[in-house]
């Protein structure tokens, strides 16, 4: 018998039931994945990194009605995995966890908050919508595999720049102006401080700033290219490039997603990895041109906490 909604509690998971919940949490997942997905999680926990994460449970006696988890990420942004339930349980549940999740997010000082969906039900839909997210973008996640590399740097009109010595507020300033009229998660434009930005952006991979780029043609500043070193996964990210609006339109995408597989043999790694809101299609036609393919796709939908 499915319990009533009013002998339902919802609470932060204790310690031996961490595992029981994460397993629910990521149910979904293909095996490995939700393998990895639950030792990282539970890694956090018991790392003492609680203010990372808060994992809760909704709960009828010491029945587990089912689960969600809301991390905290660099640049005040939040991730929220969404609720899933138990067999029988009420769907009510399912909008008592998301209202925790977002309550804690938003209590830590999350500017914003993400939710990545393989596939979108209704019943998640409802959820999403009833907790005040909006779909973003469908984002496709694009890999190049080393056999794409280019043998030797781009010859073309651009020349790269570490970020170390240009000087950072110098990276920053083109970093933010390449965000005007930008078709990649527009929603996202505005939201947060170019500053906390850039802590995500740093907060990638293990390089740090390492793989900052500010991209030049003549001297002039035109652009930025931020790379993310994962090393352990055989990946170098592309976290993000953009081009100044003045000079757009040159086909220089290409050129600089040339410059980043280039970045990817110099480091060794095995592939070059990105995500992409599927309606840019400028930086498709770009990342396609270059030999990078889709493997997966994801639907992103965003919530804003505050003003």
């Amino acid at each position: 018998m499915t319990p009533e909604s009013n002998d339902v509690r919802i609470a932060p998971v204790p310690a031996d039931l961490r595992r029981e919940a994460l397993e629910l949490v990521f149910a979904d997942l293909p095996d490995e994945e939700r393998d990895e997905q639950v030792a990282l999680a539970l890694a956090r926990a018991e790392g003492n990194d609680a203010p990372l994460q808060r994992l809760f449970w909704a709960r009828a006696g010491k029945q587990m009605l089912g689960a969600a988890l809301a991390q905290i990420q660099p640049g005040r942004a939040g991730a929220v995995w969404l609720p899933r339930l138990a067999p029988g349980a009420s769907p009510a549940t399912a909008h008592a966890l998301m209202a925790a999740a977002c309550g804690w997010l938003e209590s830590q000082g999350a500017v914003l908050a993400q939710s990545l969906l393989a596939t979108v039900r209704a019943a998640d839909r409802n959820v999403l919508e009833a907790a005040g997210f909006t779909h973003l973008a469908e984002l496709l996640y694009l890999v190049a595999p080393s056999d794409q590399y280019p043998e030797q740097p781009p010859a073309g009109m651009l020349q790269l720049r570490p970020a170390g010595r240009v000087g950072y507020e110098r990276l920053v300033a083109v970093v933010e102006g390449t965000y005007t009229a930008t078709r990649d998660c527009a929603g996202l434009d505005g939201v947060r401080h170019i500053d906390d930005v850039m802590a995500g952006y740093r907060a990638a991979g293990c390089s740090g700033a390492d793989e900052w780029y500010l991209v030049q043609c003549g001297g002039e500043d035109v652009g930025c290219l931020i790379l993310a070193d994962h090393p352990r996964q055989g990946n170098l990210e592309l976290v993000y490039m953009g081009v100044l609006p003045g000079w757009r339109g040159r086909g220089w995408g290409v050129e600089i997603a040339r410059w980043a597989q280039w970045r990817a043999r110099r480091l060794g790694r095995d592939r070059l990895v990105l995500a992409v809101d599927a309606a840019n299609g400028p930086a498709l036609a770009a990342y396609a041109a270059a030999g990078l393919a889709a493997w997966d796709r994801r639907s992103a939908y965003l919530r804003t906490f505050g003003s």
